[in-house]
């Protein structure tokens, strides 16, 4: 959690309650939380760029972050 405190994430919804920055549960699941090491987690090295291009590579997304 101190982390992602530290990150651009956390710096966007900071700025703006309305900001489609990632939270804690984008990345990681809610209920499906798995350790990195998972292969199945979201945070898996091989799942990372599919985890986060479904919000950088999502056109809305990208316009509305700026």
């Amino acid at each position: 959690m101190a982390a992602y405190g530290k990150s651009i994430h956390a710096s966007a919804r900071r700025e703006a309650a309305d900001s489609p920055a990632a939270s804690c549960a984008d990345c990681h699941g809610s209920h499906d939380i798995k350790p990195s090491s998972d292969p199945t987690s979201l945070t898996n090295h091989f799942s990372v760029p599919d985890t986060c291009s479904r919000c950088h590579g999502n056109a809305a997304t990208i316009e509305k972050g700026k």
